[in-house]
């Protein structure tokens, strides 16, 4: 008898090593041996999700549909199914065909597994006033190891703000959400003024700093999320400053903010400040070797590898020599804006023209600051295109094909006006972007930045 809980765990584990022949095999062993078991097959499906075969899931979604309707079960799974069709047709590029399918179920009985789902899709699409209230389910669908968000006993704020309330506002997901939703932090402290209320934030050691000198009317406090700090958690380790907190707080995931302020996208850019003297640090090394005035070369930092420890970091980078060209083009000088993990990629380019600057980019507090300091950002999905947006520098964006839904389906991301998008059309494949890339740049000027 074939051992299903075996092969799904090997399914799992060959999909996250990215070793896509061996998912496949262990799939077909369970699905030849499940052949008429519909909840089998739908969670194989599922699985091509993942390996993003979306034909193949849509394939065995209508085989499984089928074997439903013939042993009357239909309804028990027609939300499951719709949700599974609804996500292939989106994979293949079909967004009105797989809109109908999410019409077709109901939130009000759906499952939080089900709801969950819907929430990127709704948020994906710009449906942000449901797409808020669903993107709640992740407390009820994802452990905190997942969210990298810390289990407070503390009571959960509603949204409602007391006369002299206590609130705290802490860091969950990756770094690149604290920057995205700090954006809301302004919304929130024009409400908590006119109710005397005191704002804590919790955040990654990471922003710390950053956030500390942006929010100067609030309480800050370094929460590190790391993945050993979410294994000490489990083992019942608990924040140095947590005692210290009024007894009366409530707390509040800073991915929350949007749906309880009622603020769907926030307004304006701009809202992080870099130290001064940092400022001025990089100015002084840029004028080194690239003119500070008009006639000069326009100052492009560039961003092109995200976080190889995480399961898209791959996906999302892209190999820096294929910015080799674009980096010798006339009246532009790229600048390398990655830390020292990853900028030394760049020594192995022949004849680069990139400057790097890894040695000065101590922290993410320097990075903003070079940012600041510069034309325009070049950047892959990663903090750095989070961070040029909120400091409110011009910055054009790579994504992959099935980038997530934080940048939309525009031209533009919705939740920075000043942020281009330029996306794969095939998977794995970034010489059209760079194409497209090397079009904008040779018709960008100082006037369109």
């Amino acid at each position: 008898m074939l051992n299903l809980d075996w092969h799904i765990g090997n399914i799992n584990n060959s999909i996250n090593a990215g070793l896509v022949y061996r998912a496949e095999k262990h799939i077909n062993l369970v699905l030849a041996a499940n052949s008429q078991d519909p909840r089998v097959i739908i969670e194989m499906a599922f699985k091509y999700l993942d390996l993003k075969q979306y034909s193949c899931a849509l394939q065995l979604a209508e085989s499984a549909k089928q074997i439903l309707v013939t042993q009357g079960l239909s309804d028990e799974s027609d939300d499951i199914l719709n949700l599974l069709i609804a996500k292939s047709y989106l994979g293949l590029g079909e967004i009105d065909v797989a809109s109908s399918y999410c019409d077709c179920i109901d939130l009000e009985t759906a499952s939080s597994n089900i709801r969950w789902g819907l929430a990127d899709f709704n948020l994906l699409l710009g449906n942000f006033n449901i797409g808020w209230k669903l993107y709640e389910e992740r407390f009820n669908t994802q452990s905190n190891r997942v969210l990298h968000a810390y289990p407070f006993s503390l009571p959960r704020w509603n949204g409602v703000f007391k006369w002299q309330g206590n609130i705290l506002i802490h860091g969950e997901q990756g770094l690149g959400d604290e920057i995205m939703f700090s954006s809301y932090i302004k919304d929130l402290l024009s409400k908590a003024v006119i109710s005397k209320s005191t704002i804590y934030l919790a955040a990654s050691t990471a922003t710390f700093e950053l956030f500390k000198r942006s929010f100067p009317n609030i309480v800050h406090l370094q929460h590190r999320r790391g993945p050993e700090d979410v294994d000490a958690w489990i083992q019942g380790y608990e924040p140095p400053w947590l005692n210290s907190l009024p007894k009366n707080i409530e707390q509040v995931p800073i991915c929350s903010l949007p749906l309880l302020l009622s603020v769907p996208i926030p307004v304006g850019e701009g809202h992080l400040i870099p130290a001064s003297t940092d400022i001025n640090y990089f100015k002084n090394i840029l004028t080194s070797f690239c003119p500070q005035d008009n006639l000069g070369p326009l100052k492009i930092g560039l961003a092109w590898c995200a976080n190889l420890r995480t399961p898209y970091g791959e996906e999302k980078s892209i190999p820096v020599e294929m910015f080799a060209n674009l980096s010798r083009m006339k009246d532009f000088k790229f600048i390398s804006i990655q830390g020292s993990e990853y900028g030394w990629q760049i020594n192995d380019i022949p004849n680069s023209q990139i400057k790097d600057l890894g040695k000065h980019l101590t922290s993410l507090d320097k990075i903003a600051a070079l940012i600041k300091n510069l034309d325009l950002v070049v950047s892959i999905d990663t903090a750095y295109c989070h961070l040029a947006g909120s400091l409110g520098i011009p910055c054009i964006t790579l994504l992959k094909r099935d980038h997530d839904w934080r940048f939309g389906l525009g031209d533009n991301c919705p939740f920075y006006r000043n942020m281009k998008l330029i996306r794969q059309s095939i998977d794995g494949d970034w010489s059209g972007p760079i194409e497209e890339l090397q079009y904008l740049l040779q018709n960008y000027s100082r006037k369109s930045v």
